[in-house]
């Protein structure tokens, strides 16, 4: 699942409290104790789109995968059936040889999307050979599903019956077989940031005002105010569209593991696993090659209060503490990059011996004796990566 944009925001609020500082002529003293972002949208998950979006976990569902509808129309009516009622456009179904992606969303947006689909599966192909894996092709084109906002988003996911956890905008439900996900752009803590700097904006300007006309303003600090005022502004909309990026190849990397053998469907990996392998293929910058082993090492702002010999057993995100979402997802992507890179040949035969296991949930027992078997003592492993 996903978990991107509150912490983010966040970060942007701390940015424009700076702002505020080198100005604070220009800012009242509640605007200025907000800062950019009110403490209502604070993320209390680093990276977390949602508290109430997600890139990132589901519940897996150990049942029969439903069947996809074989025509554009069938597939658009059982879809906008779990929508509340029209969006501002119509579905359309928008296809390449290995996705179906069913959108309400601006064509633009959406066809970048897909674009973004059809590469992470070529890097995604690309991983797999560099592991040695085999990987069987999807029987169907692969689906996902694009809403236009975050409200519509969370009535599609309670009307579909997918499992999803509260602070994730985005998820792959195993029992429907798609990825569904929101134009972050739209998202309610995005438009609540927005609005925020539109307030500081029109404070900032009124000010500028008041002082022009008392024969009291610095035009060079008044400039100033309101271009960082602006550039704050491009701030938070360049990382809602870097987020959105980063939340298809995220999804899009759930979507292939588990139709093309990696994971089988019908057993439940390790949450870090799963997550720390779809978190080591985020970018903003897709064009280039990525993936475990090519990306840059990200350190996480907090150690997770997980510990190594819980994670390496987790098999329910939704056990995962919210506060602790981003934490365990980065430390999860650091231990599988760790291992990608330095113990491949066993990471390989990991991955075979999980999706060997049988169907449903293993036992934490099991799955600790799995880890120790091929990457040796779990304790001895947290000590030596910081976990």
């Amino acid at each position: 699942m996903a978990r991107f944009t509150r912490y983010a925001l966040a970060v942007c609020a701390m940015l424009f409290a700076a702002v505020v500082a080198m100005h604070p002529e220009f800012y009242t003293p509640a605007h200025a104790s907000a800062a950019a972002v009110d403490q209502t949208i604070v993320p209390q998950t680093t990276y977390a789109p949602r508290q109430s979006s997600g890139t990132r976990e589901r519940t897996r569902e150990l049942v029969e995968v439903s069947p996809i509808p074989r025509t554009d129309e069938e597939l658009i009516q059982r879809i906008t059936k779990m929508l509340p009622g029209p969006g501002e456009r119509p579905m359309r179904v928008f296809r390449s040889d290995s996705f179906v992606v069913v959108s309400e969303c601006d064509d633009v947006w959406t066809r970048e999307r897909l674009w973004l689909f059809d590469r992470t599966y070529h890097q995604f192909r690309a991983f797999a050979r560099k592991l040695d894996v085999p990987l069987s092709a999807p029987a169907e084109p692969l689906v996902c599903v694009l809403v236009t906002d975050e409200d519509r988003y969370t009535a599609f996911t309670r009307a579909s019956g997918d499992k999803v956890a509260s602070w994730a905008s985005g998820y792959y439900a195993t029992k429907s077989n798609w990825v569904v996900m929101y134009d972050e752009r739209t998202s309610n803590d995005v438009k609540e940031a927005l609005r925020e700097i539109d307030q500081h904006e029109a404070s900032t300007q009124q000010k500028i005002n008041q002082a022009r006309r008392s024969g009291r303003l610095d035009e060079a600090k008044a400039r100033q105010a309101l271009q960082h005022i602006d550039d704050e502004r491009k701030r938070i909309k360049q990382l809602a569209e870097d987020n959105a990026v980063k939340k298809a190849i995220h999804e899009c990397v759930h979507l292939l593991a588990f139709n093309t053998g990696l994971q089988p469907k019908d057993r439940t990996p390790p949450v870090w696993l799963s997550e720390g392998l779809a978190t080591s293929f985020e970018t903003i910058q897709p064009r280039s090659a990525f993936g475990p082993g090519l990306g840059q090492k990200t350190i996480a702002q907090k150690r997770s209060s997980v510990p190594m010999g819980k994670a390496v057993t987790l098999t329910d995100p939704n056990h995962i503490p919210t506060a602790d979402v981003d934490a365990f997802y980065t430390m999860s992507a650091d231990l599988f990059e760790q291992l990608y890179r330095t113990r491949r040949p066993q990471m390989r035969a990991y991955f075979l011996d999980i999706a060997s296991l049988p169907p449903g949930t293993s036992s934490e027992v099991a799955l600790r004796t799995l880890f120790e078997k091929h990457f040796g003592s779990v304790d001895v492993l947290a000590r030596q990566l910081g976990w």
